[in-house]
């Protein structure tokens, strides 16, 4: 019979396997306690497709629910979906299928994570795309793209930023200072220090603002008024006043926000009015502040 572990750490991962660790290294066990691995790794990060990542001696590999090892050692792993994952060696990374093996050479300087079927590449100082495939859809072209949603991404050209499709066709006009990502099929832009929201036709459907906008969830996007949060709907109008130092978006099944104003952290409805309990908030709001689009 196995002998079982005697830890001072034990933590659930699935139904049947558990993280644990011992003289400050970990490894997996079994429900009864048995070992699936030795505890001789710096670290094993949870269970993603039925696949584990776990790091010994600043090297990176990939281990089955039976705890064998079934990648070469890497210098950093990327989340795995779909059995694949970006990979990187020394100072390059490439896109890895946990069957097939690597699907492309170690050329890129970044692999974002895929949306829609394609996945954000860097080479140097240029962007493009990337499929499940390893395809390069895109070559790296353009000073800044986006993630593909609902069909399109924003991309920087020649100072400009417009819209391209997955044929990289424009779609939209590089005529914008800065610009987000489609949500509710309406993007924010950024001209001469205004803000709008268009349509996947470039047309402007909430009129130039003079004020700073997030993207759409739920029906409302948020607002930022000398550092302030607030809440527009898909007219433009403002529904919630800018008045919180950080503020979530609606959850889509209590229908309730999170935020914070004058040190106080609460939930808020539509209205922005409390709901419930305030208590000592604990956000950092600088951070939410200077965040990218999603």
């Amino acid at each position: 019979m196995a002998q079982k572990h005697h830890v001072n750490y034990h933590q659930q991962y699935d139904d049947n396997i558990f993280l644990i660790k011992r003289n400050g290294k970990f490894g997996l066990v079994d429900k009864n306690n048995n070992p699936i691995t030795s505890v001789i790794y710096d670290d094993i990060l949870p269970s993603e497709n039925g696949l584990f990542r776990a790091v010994l001696n600043d090297e990176w590999y990939i281990l089955n629910q039976q705890g064998k090892v079934i990648s070469p050692a890497y210098h950093y792993i990327g989340y795995i979906e779909e059995n694949c994952t970006k990979v990187k060696l020394f100072d390059k990374f490439a896109l890895l299928h946990i069957d097939d093996g690597l699907l492309t050479d170690f050329v890129f300087d970044y692999i974002y994570d895929f949306l829609e079927g394609f996945a954000r590449i860097r080479q140097g100082n240029k962007n493009g795309y990337l499929d499940k495939n390893g395809k390069i859809v895109i070559d790296c072209q353009y000073d800044d793209v986006g993630y593909f949603s609902q069909g399109l991404s924003y991309a920087l050209k020649d100072g400009k930023y417009g819209y391209i499709n997955t044929q990289n066709q424009t779609v939209i006009d590089f005529i914008y200072d800065d610009a987000g990502t489609f949500s509710e099929d309406l993007a924010r832009v950024v001209k001469d220090d205004k803000t709008a929201f268009i349509d996947k036709t470039g047309k402007v459907i909430i009129d130039w603002m003079d004020y700073e906008a997030k993207y759409f969830l739920r029906g409302v996007a948020q607002i930022i008024i000398d550092e302030k949060i607030g809440f527009i709907d898909k007219t433009g109008n403002i529904i919630i006043e800018p008045q919180f130092e950080y503020a979530s978006y609606f959850d889509e099944k209590t229908d309730l926000a999170n935020a914070e104003k004058d040190g106080k952290e609460f939930k808020i409805n539509r209205q922005g009015k409390q709901v419930g309990k305030a208590k000592k908030a604990v956000y950092w709001t600088e951070d939410f502040l200077l965040e990218d689009d999603q």
